[in-house]
């Protein structure tokens, strides 16, 4: 039994060594967590712990320095910075050396906070994948913040992304502060390090809801500030001068153009860039679509389905190349399309609901059951040269004259337009050279070799589709391609019932139509249009079209586009 004098000594070295082993355990809990954390393919997201455990184990040698550690002395190595965060803990700030992936791990004070509604992380602790970053920005002198973009659900077909900035992390000196934003930054995106990446922004205020202005100010800004690059904004002040800004842009040192707007924003631009003198160098810049729209179809065709996936994939600067096509009417200038020509129902649903913008893309669903309760059809003629029998060398392209008595030849009042290679913007159009005028002695017999004539001329609906889908929601077209070649033309046979309408509603959201028996379906190099009936519009990309005959050729791989990751 121990006198009371004893006693006291003991139960303080009791209390000092269960505090000790109470530390040294908190300690190990952290490395465990550090060393299990696990990104979505299952490989370990930080696999060189050494720097994170001398830290974290409370090496004095490391602790409360003014410099960064690396874990492994050379190239590949972890980057670690002592730092604290605004809930009062201090710990570690990681970007892992192999990965690229960013971490914090409080050491002391931890204290998990509850995650709001809002975009903002609100928990001290992160682990961050590198495919998720999009760049980081200095808060202060002596603090940064993380921006990334994670997969909002894994599991689903489409791969949305969510927003997110990390808390404000205070270092311990604004040079390792900015250290870790420019490590960051270059983690963040596929373009080589070392430059400073240039985005030239056209907004459209009226595109859509009328919210583009908004979507630039809360999301688009702080990303392209935080990846590190620079911007011009050009605001388009009416129709039309989307295409005197792209006719105009200085280009040399232009790393992608950004549309924040809709399909028809991107019309109008294309019109500018493909009638340049430069055309060729300015249809190789890439271009982005940042959906604020009501279709916002070409972003759905690159996995941009909603702002901040559109923004991760302008980071990333995935490229790919797209298919473009040549519109040629008689006494109008040619035009150049990427998306689609409808007539019928779709040119029904899009052109009759714009009164309903704000609705955004809903519209298209209230002007689709509109259309199919009404079964209205429509009367026209079309020659197409299937895309089996369109082969011809890159060269022939390029160096082709139209004949005086073409279809082509038409185009601006009557006179042929020469080449591209005479000094006309724009690649030539050969293979509509040789088409009669006449549409109404049109026959197998009549057409140059290879051509066919549609067997319907009674439709509800036909599209001659560039890329599979035409909004962020219908499918019509899903054997289309980003660089397939060719238009699909899908088409209706005849009148189809209520039922038969509704069905290929729903079935066209998956692209499950086609095995319909009222779904026609081809694919096409060229073809010729000849409205017959006059209760519909004739409509491409979105915009209206001069209603009479209307002609195009696809020049394959003509522009490249942004293409999200789960694209690839």
């Amino acid at each position: 039994t121990l006198s009371p004098v004893c006693k006291a000594p003991q139960s303080a070295m009791l209390a000092s060594t269960s505090r000790r082993l109470s530390q040294d355990s908190c300690r190990e809990r952290q490395i465990r967590r550090i060393k299990s954390s696990h990104n979505r393919s299952g490989q370990p997201l930080l696999q060189h712990m050494d720097a994170r455990e001398s830290l974290i184990q409370g090496n004095d040698s490391t602790r409360g320095t003014d410099r960064l550690f690396a874990g492994s002395g050379g190239a590949g190595s972890n980057i670690c910075v002592a730092v604290s965060a605004p809930d009062g803990s201090t710990g570690t700030a990681m970007i892992d050396g192999q990965s690229g992936a960013f971490s914090y791990t409080a050491s002391k004070g931890h204290k998990r906070r509850r995650r709001c509604a809002c975009f903002k992380v609100r928990s001290s602790e992160i682990q961050v994948a590198a495919e998720d970053i999009v760049g980081a920005q200095n808060e202060a002198a002596d603090s940064f913040r993380v921006w990334f973009c994670p997969v909002r659900n894994p599991n689903a077909k489409k791969v949305v992304r969510r927003l997110r900035k990390s808390d404000s992390y205070q270092c311990r000196s604004a040079t390792e502060a900015s250290a870790l934003v420019e490590a960051l930054r270059a983690r963040s995106s596929t373009v080589s390090a070392g430059r400073t990446r240039n985005f030239h922004v056209f907004l459209n205020p009226v595109s859509g809801p009328g919210k583009a202005r908004q979507e630039y100010e809360r999301a688009v800004r702080p990303v392209l500030d935080a990846a590190g690059g620079t911007h011009q904004l050009h605001v388009t002040r009416a129709a039309g001068h989307g295409t005197e800004l792209a006719a105009s842009l200085d280009l040399a040192h232009c790393d992608a153009l950004l549309f924040l707007g809709g399909d028809g924003t991107v019309h109008e631009a294309l019109q500018g860039l493909l009638n340049r003198p430069d055309w060729r160098e300015a249809a190789a810049v890439p271009i982005a679509l940042l959906p604020a729209g009501s279709g916002n179809a070409l972003a759905a065709n690159t996995g941009m389905w909603d702002m901040p996936t559109a923004l991760h994939a302008v980071i990333q600067g995935q490229k790919a190349p797209m298919d473009i096509f040549s519109v040629l009417q008689p006494g109008h200038p040619r035009r150049f399309a990427f998306l689609s020509i409808t007539f019928g129902l779709i040119a029904n649903l899009d052109i009759g609901t714009e009164h309903l913008r704000f609705l955004g893309g809903f519209r298209f669903t209230l002007g689709a059951l509109h259309q199919i309760l009404w079964q209205r059809t429509h009367q026209l003629r079309v020659a197409y040269l299937p895309a089996e029998d369109a082969a011809a060398p890159a060269s022939s392209v390029e160096a082709s004259s139209p004949s005086s008595g073409s279809l082509r030849g038409s185009v601006d009042g009557g006179a042929a337009s020469p080449p591209s290679g005479a000094g006309t913007p724009g690649p030539a159009a050969p293979l509509l050279d040789d088409l009669p005028q006449d549409t109404t002695s049109w026959s197998e017999g009549s057409l140059p070799k290879g051509w066919k004539q549609l067997e319907d001329e009674t439709v509800q609906l036909f599209a001659a589709c560039n890329l599979p889908y035409l909004d962020l929601t219908y499918n019509v077209a899903p054997r289309a391609g980003l660089h397939s070649g060719c238009l699909d033309i899908v088409n209706t046979h005849g009148k189809s019932s209520r039922i038969q309408g509704l069905e290929f509603m729903v079935k066209s959201e998956r692209g499950d139509h086609l095995d319909l028996p009222l779904v026609r379906y081809t694919k096409a190099r060229a073809l010729v249009l000849e409205p017959v009936s006059n209760r519909t519009w004739l409509v491409v990309d979105g915009e209206v079209a001069p209603f009479t005959r209307l002609a195009a050729q696809v020049h394959p791989g003509l522009c490249t586009v942004l293409l999200a990751p789960s694209m690839r």
